[in-house]
This record gives structure tokens, sequence and C-alpha cells, in this order.
């Protein structure tokens, strides 16, 4: 009686685990892809510094190294992941652009995230965090088919 109270235990324990397993979000995450680019040059004086630009008007851009979308099956909602920033080299850095769309629960798996950029769009003043925001400034760009370069502009320094 007591070897079978034993295997009773130890086969619920393994059920519970598994519907503990199974119950978890499935989370896909992927790297987005987009055809625009940002050169910023004037960064001489931030060479192995990290950076990344933000643009909130008409539309939302983002300018980094590299970014990642997530969909979530559980409520089947998709978004903005994670961002990385690039590495400053030579006095200038190239980011992605990505055209950036909030997700709303139960829309879908392209309802949010990153996207390609390929806009054209003029006088477009990012604002440029380098380090980790310790120095903050801005870059105005005119964007031709998602591309478009400009010459770094420093606004403040934050000292720690």
């Amino acid at each position: 009686m007591k070897n079978i109270i034993k295997l009773i235990r130890i086969i619920s324990l393994v059920a519970i685990i598994g519907f503990s397993i199974v119950a978890c979000e499935q989370v896909d995450v992927t790297e987005a892809t987009t055809d625009g680019r940002l050169t910023i040059a004037g960064l001489d004086a931030y060479n192995g510094m990290k950076i990344e630009a933000y643009y909130n008007d008409d539309i939302w851009l983002h300018a980094a190294g590299r970014a990642e979308n997530f969909y979530q099956s559980s409520d089947n909602t998709s978004g903005m992941e994670k961002t990385y920033p690039a590495t400053i080299t030579g006095g200038e850095v190239i980011l992605k652009v990505f055209l950036t769309k909030n997700g709303t629960t139960g829309n879908g798996k392209n309802n949010g995230g990153y996207y390609n950029y390929i806009g054209n769009h003029k006088n477009v003043r990012f604002s440029v965090s380098i380090n980790e925001s310790a120095f903050f400034g801005s870059v105005t760009v005119n964007f031709t088919s998602g591309i478009g370069s400009g010459v770094f502009v420093l606004d403040n320094v934050i000292y720690n």
C-alpha cells in the first residue's frame, strides 16, 4: 500500500510539472529588419561609446544597432521587445532606422513592433543618446527612401 501511495505522489508531481511547462506563455522573439539607415557624423570625441536615437512626432522612429520584436501566442499580441545600441567608430555610426508601433492585445502577430522604414521625410530632428544617456544631442536628417545622414550636435552633458 505504501508503494502505491508513493507511486501516486510521483505521478501527481510529474503531472503538475508537465502542466506547468505547458501553461507557460509562449513568447517568440525575432530580429526586426529594416532598409532604413541613419549615418551620424561628428562623433570623433565619442569613439567606442554606444549610441541610439529617437524621433517621436508625426511618426515614431527609433535608430539603433539592431532591434527585436516579440509575439505572445497566449493573448495574440506582438510588440517591441528590445533595441541594442550601436558602437561609434571612426567618428561616425550607421544606425538601422525602425518605424515603431505599439501593439494591442488580441490584434495579431504583426500588430506592434519595430518595422521597416522606407520613408521620405524632411527635417527629422532625432534626439541622440550616447553612452547610456551621459551625453545628449541631436541630429537633423532628410530621408529619401529611408536613407539619411546628418552631423551630431551636443545639447547636454550629464555628470554622475
